[in-house]
């Protein structure tokens, strides 16, 4: 069998089109790695997210009990938080 060589043209091509598929591996490979930091990310913000809003939801409870336990002890009325007063509304008001 006899060898021949091949034009450098074609070995060019040959050369450029595995550089080209190199490139374009390692790029998929970047990206695929940048995918999972972010779906990572993701996540851990969405597990925030949910402990925020279960938190938010036990504010809303206490606040709950905690104006049932002013309802009981002033009756209905404002409560002014800035100097600390409560004033009762006129029958009729509420």
């Amino acid at each position: 069998m006899t060898t021949k060589k091949l034009d450098k043209e074609h070995v060019d091509a040959i050369n450029a089109l595995q550089e080209n598929f190199t490139k374009n591996t390692n790029a998929v490979g970047s990206i695929s790695i940048e995918l999972e930091f972010l779906e990572t990310q993701k996540q851990s913000l969405t597990d925030r997210k949910t402990n925020l809003i279960q938190q938010f939801v036990g504010l809303r409870e206490e606040e709950t009990k905690l104006v049932e336990t002013l309802k009981e002890q002033y009756g209905d009325g404002q409560i002014n938080i800035v100097d600390g007063t409560f004033t009762p509304y006129d029958e009729g008001q509420a």
